[in-house]
């Protein structure tokens, strides 16, 4: 993809994504940020391999030249490389586990619990 990034375009800014984390996440904050900055597809691609590092950034590169023909495509190639760092999705008897514990302030406590009530999704 020979276009170039234009001169205003603000890049996003995520946290790079190494692999660590869910990669469903990472592509939404990206797509997210995409809106914001606009940018055809051709600036998707070259802008979200800049958010990749380490072993996702060696990945990337060793993709056989020409195979990603439009973000579609790269963000699906991601998705089914790195979909083992999917998060688990919370379920209300994940609820029934939670406990505070001893260093714990019940303000705390409360706030991680309805953090994790807020999670859920209705049945």
């Amino acid at each position: 993809m020979a276009e170039a990034v234009p001169q205003q375009f603000i890049v996003p800014k995520i946290p790079p994504f190494s692999g660590s984390v869910d990669s469903k996440a990472h592509l939404k904050a990206f797509n997210a940020q995409m809106l914001i900055s606009g940018g055809n597809d051709a600036v998707r691609c070259k802008v979200f391999v800049g958010t990749l590092a380490g072993t996702t950034l060696k990945w990337i590169s060793s993709l056989p030249r020409s195979s990603i023909t439009s973000f579609t495509i790269l963000a699906r190639t991601f998705l089914e490389r790195f979909t083992a760092n999917k998060v688990k999705v919370p379920k209300m008897v994940d609820l029934f586990d939670m406990k505070q514990s001893s260093d714990e302030t019940l303000r705390d406590y409360l706030n991680r619990f309805y953090d994790a009530c807020t999670c859920i999704s209705s049945p």
